[in-house]
């Protein structure tokens, strides 16, 4: 799913330490349904709860909400701009490990349309959809839109941009 690809690459590139330890960093999708109305589209979306689980994590809760935060201006606005969605839409549980450790779990309400296409051979093609930007609201060259410089070479990320591919 592309929010799911989406939120790992923004934790990557925030938190260098899951580079060298992926197998500590889960993204994956619960409780997810299909809504299709009955229009003449045959275009679709998907609502579910994204689940970020850090595992053995050393470092402080912060350095994950940050980007988990940053990746919800855009793309899931809505979790920002909608008051009940901001009471309800990011939640985690921690189990502290040790004095150094934890694991992690943030449950993020997450929605995406699919936009179903016909090709000339009347064979449909799926393509996953982002939020618009919402520039009015989070302009591009605000604080939040840069959250990780890369240790190595000093050089600014972004996280409102690029893909999920990095």
């Amino acid at each position: 799913m592309l929010k799911a690809d989406l939120l790992r690459a923004a934790i990557v590139a925030h938190q260098p330490w899951f580079v060298q330890n992926p197998d500590r960093l889960e993204v994956y999708v619960t409780s997810g349904k299909v809504i299709a109305g009955g229009a003449a589209s045959a275009s679709y979306s998907y609502g579910y709860e994204l689940n970020v689980l850090a595992m053995d994590y050393p470092y402080d809760l912060d350095s994950l909400t940050m980007p988990v935060l940053g990746w919800a201006r855009r793309h899931q606005p809505s979790l920002l701009l909608n008051p009940a969605l901001r009471q309800e839409g990011i939640s985690f549980d921690a189990e502290l490990l040790n004095n150094d450790t934890a694991d992690i779990l943030f449950v993020i309400k997450a929605s995406e349309m699919v936009i179903v296409t016909f090709d000339g051979n009347g064979k449909p093609q799926a393509k996953h959809r982002d939020e618009p930007l919402h520039e009015d609201m989070f302009p591009p060259d605000d604080q939040w839109s840069l959250l990780a410089i890369n240790d190595n070479t000093g050089e600014e990320l972004p996280l409102t941009e690029g893909d999920a591919n990095g």
